[in-house]
């Protein structure tokens, strides 16, 4: 469901694009158009249905609330600083900044589908190491697998997608790939936390990350352009990645791959499940 969204934005994009009609505008109605298409396809795709009954509501507005802070939060990490973006860059940078987080941005669909997936199990054994270091891992792979393919396929991905014109966008996506990659541990931690009922720690956590993003933001942008902001976006990642590690007190070996959980990351990678 996380990833719906994306695939029919790119799709409608790439629609457009070869039938020549592709503009500002009907780029931006494709991305509405995908959120609301996304946002209809929920209830079905998550078997709830449109209909609850009242004790279900009041608990899923209860648990909502508690966990709005945290989503807040998140979602500025993504798209706050493309609101920003347009004054302290230019229009021509920020267009190229917007194509490089368009493909980097694949990413974070995957790392909210693993996380998603993960929360179940750790609602049930919030602290079974054993479990816990096997996820975590092959997140890590999983992000590692969808980083390396990003990168081999960025040089001719973004040239045939969005003209030759962005073609300097190649080099911003690749530095923006590399804050990208941090995108699917971190997702899975975060629903770590959010199973320990530690959202508001995740919250400080993720303001971290937002407040070295968007701060770093204005040191590198004006110097360097798309990518500096690009580098911006990277270190607010990664501030927000170490901050949940270094929340979780789990061991820095969990989150490293191993031999033993190749085989469950590729198949995490390749069949999603």
């Amino acid at each position: 469901m996380n990833l719906l969204q994306q695939i029919v934005f790119v799709s409608s994009v790439a629609t457009l694009f070869c039938f020549g009609e592709l503009s500002l505008l009907r780029a931006i109605l494709s991305f509405s158009f995908a959120t609301v298409i996304t946002a209809a396809a929920a209830p079905s795709i998550a078997r709830t249905g449109l209909r609850l009954s009242p004790r279900f509501a009041k608990q899923l507005a209860r648990d909502g609330l508690r966990y709005t802070g945290s989503e807040i939060v998140e979602v500025a990490n993504n798209r706050l600083d493309q609101v920003l973006m347009l004054p302290v860059i230019g229009a021509i940078q920020a267009g190229y900044y917007a194509v490089a987080v368009t493909l980097s941005s694949l990413l974070v669909g995957v790392g909210q589908s693993f996380a998603a997936g993960s929360f179940k199990q750790f609602m049930q054994d919030p602290f079974g190491t054993a479990e816990i270091r096997r996820t975590l891992s092959t997140a890590t792979l999983v992000s590692l697998l969808g980083a390396a393919m990003l990168t081999c396929i960025a040089p001719f991905a973004i040239p045939l997608v969005f003209s030759s014109a962005y073609r300097e966008a190649t080099p911003v996506s690749l530095v923006s790939l590399i804050g990208a990659f941090t995108v699917v541990p971190s997702s899975v931690g975060a629903a770590l936390m959010l199973a320990r009922d530690r959202a508001r720690a995740l919250m400080l956590c993720q303001s971290t990350g937002l407040a070295c993003g968007i701060g770093t933001l204005y040191v590198l942008g004006p110097p360097f352009g798309a990518t500096g902001a690009a580098a911006a976006s990277t270190l607010g990642y990664i501030a927000a990645a170490i901050a949940i590690f270094w929340s979780l007190r789990v061991p820095v070996r969990c989150w490293i791959p191993s031999p033993a959980t190749f085989r469950s990351g590729i198949s995490v990678f390749v069949y999603g499940r």
